[in-house]
C-alpha cells in the first residue's frame, strides 16, 4: 500500500487496532502530523510506542515519537515561516520526488493558511477552540497550529502570503509562467 496524504491517517489506525494500542483521535492526529509517508518508520515508531508499557498520552507522543513533520503541510509552512531555507526546499523536493504536482501543493499550502486565517476569525467572534472544533470539524490539533501560524507572522502576513498564493496559483493555471520557478521564487519571497 502506498502511503500518501490522504490515506496516511486511515493507515495509522489500522496500523494501532492490529497493535492493540488505543489512542483517542487528537492523538491519531497528532502522531499523523509527526509521520512520514512511510510504512516501515510508521510501524517502527508505533512498536516503540507499544513498547513502553505505558499509558500514551500527547506528551508521550511527544517525547517518544521522531518527529518528521517536515514532511507534512504544517512543517512545510512552519519552516518558511521561521526562514528556515533548507527545510523549505528540502520539503518542496521531496513532494516533487514523491510525484505531487506543484498544483496540489499549493492546494495544501492554501488550504492551511485560509484555515489559519479562518480561526483568527472565529477567535475575533470569541468562540473557543471546542466551539471552532465542532462548528469546522477539525481537531484541536489542527486550530493550536492555525493559532500559532497566525501569532507567529502576524495576521497582516498571512493575509499577503494568501493573496500572493492565489496570484501565483492563477498564473500557473493560465500557463503565464515557468510553474516550478514561480514556486520558487514565491518561496524566497516569503523568506525574505
Amino acid at each position: 500500500m502506498e502511503i500518501n496524504q490522504k490515506n496516511i491517517l486511515d493507515f495509522i489506525k489500522i496500523s494501532l487496532k492490529n497493535l492493540k494500542i488505543n489512542l483517542k483521535t487528537s492523538e491519531i492526529i497528532e502522531l499523523e502530523s509527526r509521520l512520514p509517508f512511510n510504512g516501515m518508520i510508521i510501524q517502527s515508531e508505533l512498536l516503540k510506542l507499544k513498547s513502553l508499557n505505558l499509558p500514551i498520552n500527547s506528551k508521550i507522543i511527544h517525547n517518544f515519537i521522531s518527529d518528521y513533520s517536515r514532511h507534512s503541510t504544517w512543517g512545510f509552512i512552519n519552516s518558511f515561516v521561521s526562514l528556515d531555507l533548507k527545510n523549505t526546499f528540502g520539503f518542496y523536493r521531496q513532494k516533487i520526488l514523491e510525484g505531487q504536482t506543484l498544483s496540489l501543493l499549493i492546494g495544501q499550502i492554501n488550504a492551511k493558511l485560509t484555515l489559519s486565517f479562518l480561526i483568527y476569525l472565529e477567535k475575533k467572534l470569541g468562540h473557543s477552540n471546542l466551539e471552532i472544533s465542532q462548528k469546522m470539524g477539525i481537531s484541536n490539533f489542527q486550530i493550536n497550529k492555525a493559532i500559532d501560524l497566525y501569532t507567529k507572522i502576524s495576521i497582516e502576513k498571512l493575509e499577503n502570503m494568501i493573496i500572493k498564493l492565489a496570484k501565483l496559483d492563477t498564473l500557473i493555471k493560465k500557463s503565464q509562467v515557468n510553474d516550478k520557478l514561480a514556486f520558487e521564487l514565491y518561496l524566497l519571497d516569503l523568506i525574505k
